[in-house]
């Protein structure tokens, strides 16, 4: 083949997998633009809780860190703050951030506030804070991790 034939294949071949994957990319955005589910998780319970929790990394005592406060959130009303380690929702301890939120929503079925025990520099307290009315919508996640819609 001559080089000037063989350039403009090559150039053309390019211009068809960049074509390509501008189609692909079009196709595929909104499921590009989809959060995954613990990062959902935590914005719903930032949101209707006003505090943001975390699993610190290592921690064998259980419960999920505070990790920051809305100030104008019912959990900062309630006399939580940054640091604070949620322990249990009700009677029930908690170790990740899905099994909070399913905690939380069965508390929202039965009563307008949401009991928590937390441990703050190694003493625990009960604290019982109002929520907003209606559930924490989490997304529906298999064992994997993967969210469904």
């Amino acid at each position: 083949m001559r080089p000037v034939l063989r350039t403009w294949v090559v150039l053309l071949l390019g211009a068809i997998v960049f074509v390509a994957g501008l189609f692909w990319v079009r196709a595929n955005f909104a499921e590009l633009q989809k959060k995954d589910p613990l990062t959902e998780s935590q914005e719903r319970i930032e949101d209707g809780l006003g505090m943001t929790l975390a699993k610190e990394s290592g921690s064998a005592g259980g419960g999920l860190l505070v990790e920051a406060i809305d100030p104008e959130g019912v959990a900062a009303r309630a006399g939580l703050d940054v640091g604070d380690r949620v322990m249990a929702v009700g009677d029930r301890s908690v170790w990740h951030i899905y099994q909070f939120a399913d905690l939380v929503n069965a508390s929202i079925s039965v009563a307008p506030v949401l009991p928590l025990l937390v441990e703050r520099d190694g003493e625990y307290r009960a604290v019982v804070i109002g929520h907003r009315a209606g559930p924490l919508v989490m997304p529906d996640v298999d064992h994997s991790g993967h969210a469904h819609p």
